[in-house]
């Protein structure tokens, strides 16, 4: 089995855990790739695994049609050869359909067994490059349930965007999260000057493009290369989305105070507040999650950030510092993000909406506490759901009388709402989608 061949082997072995354990995939990469087994072409068994789980529910679509018996109740191992066999024929036209078929097959025939690789065979010789899907065609004719198998969602979720958004935009927002996702990272300007960030990854022939809106942050390609680049071991770069950028606008570059970052890691906008304020700011950032906790040390460590004084807190019940200002990035639905986490889609479902409502205003009750008069409470999510963002905000109003929303900066003025809430939208803003809202405590 050549290279391409051995990609195929750690992709199905990576779409097995994900089916098996229920983590993340994020998660299973990590993991997978710093095991024994990690294989040498990172880059082409991460690019398989997410594009054959993107498009999964597009491809069970097809395998079920020619698939003789029941597909979904089939063996775990068979599925995904298939799968990535069907991703191949389909969305890979450099692949040859012979080497798609016979790689799927001899996998096959080594993983699960010789009669099950004639299976494979004969599924995926019924398989064609012009079953690729046509999202273009769909209509307001069309039923949820098409829209969900062409787009490959979930069709509880093609359902809610219809009537949040219409269906246009909803077909946008598709397209977007079935692309390859671009990347950005930020410059550390604590570490490294725009001119000498420029000039670095253009000597390093990385194709780069600096943010209109943002100019710490550069659009590029290579991510691999960068990502095991010694200028990243030491700390004059991170990976960020745009979006999370312009979050952390809302807290103006003279502001000086205390800062509290309640819901922290991985540590993207604690450490981008951290090198954009002052050095006299103290920056009190703290998570729940252990696992996750260790991530914000390590991104703050490699920063080599001093304002920054880490703790393990949970935002619904303990006690913090009074703040003059308190940021909650709050755990959410994630719909904002599902163009880089592909497998998000398919781990949501209805009840988790409400769930995570309560959880947020919950977090939002509690913090709200420890907001200084006349101090700043700024309330994110990377969600689109309205109910998670103005929803949220609006029961929380409600309950208290202590706060105002306040205007957003200057900076960030073009991505305001009717209501005076930053808002992104993926396919309109070309980056993430974001919610923020600053709200003022009443002195």
């Amino acid at each position: 089995m050549g290279p391409e061949g051995n990609a195929r082997f750690h992709a199905i072995q990576i779409l097995t855990q994900f089916d098996r354990s229920g983590k993340k995939l994020s998660q299973i990469l990590v993991d997978y790739f710093q095991s024994s087994a990690a294989p040498p072409d990172r880059p082409t068994v991460t690019f398989l695994v997410q594009e054959v789980t993107r498009w999964r529910g597009y491809i069970d679509h097809l395998l079920t049609r020619f698939f003789k018996g029941d597909f979904s109740g089939s063996n775990i191992v068979l599925q995904n050869i298939l799968r990535l066999g069907a991703y191949e024929i389909v969305f890979r036209k450099q692949v040859p359909l012979y080497a798609a078929v016979n790689e799927a097959v001899q996998m096959t025939t080594e993983q699960v067994s010789k009669k099950a690789g004639g299976l494979v065979n004969a599924v995926l010789r019924q398989i064609k490059p012009s079953h690729l899907p046509r999202p273009e065609r769909l209509t307001s004719e069309d039923r949820p349930s098409r829209i969900a198998t062409v787009t490959s969602h979930p069709q509880w979720m093609i359902e809610k965007w219809i009537d949040s958004f219409d269906l246009a935009r909803t077909l946008k927002l598709c397209e977007w999260n079935n692309k390859i996702p671009q990347f950005s990272i930020r410059r550390n300007r604590k570490k490294v000057s725009s001119g000498e960030c420029e000039a670095f990854l253009s000597q390093n022939q990385i194709e780069w493009r600096q943010n209109p809106f943002a100019g710490d942050f550069y659009m590029v390609n290579n991510i691999s290369d960068l990502r095991a680049s010694v200028q990243f071991q030491n700390g004059y770069f991170s990976f960020q989305d745009v979006s999370a950028g312009l979050v952390t606008h809302l807290v103006e570059e003279d502001f000086a105070g205390v800062l509290i970052d309640a819901c922290a890691a991985p540590g993207g906008k604690t450490s981008y507040l951290a090198e954009r304020l002052s050095d006299n700011v103290i920056i009190h950032s703290s998570d729940a999650d252990e696992i996750r906790l260790q991530r914000l040390k390590q991104t703050v460590s490699r920063l080599d950030l001093k304002t920054v004084q880490i703790s393990g807190k949970d935002a619904t019940k303990d006690e913090f510092p009074m703040g003059d200002v308190v940021l909650l990035d709050v755990p959410c639905s994630g719909t904002g993000v599902m163009a880089k986490r592909a497998d998000l889609r398919w781990r949501r479902r209805p009840s988790h909406l409400p769930e995570m409502m309560q959880l947020q205003e919950s977090i939002l009750r509690h913090m709200s506490s420890f907001v200084k008069s006349g101090g700043q409470l700024i309330y994110a999510t990377c969600s689109l759901e309205p109910e998670e963002n103005w929803g949220v905000v609006e029961m929380f109003m409600n309950k208290t009388r202590h706060f105002e929303i306040q205007p957003l900066p200057d900076s960030v003025s073009a991505f305001a709402d009717d209501g005076g809430a930053l808002v992104t939208f993926p396919p309109d803003n070309g980056i993430d989608g974001v919610f923020a809202v600053s709200l003022r405590r009443k002195k």
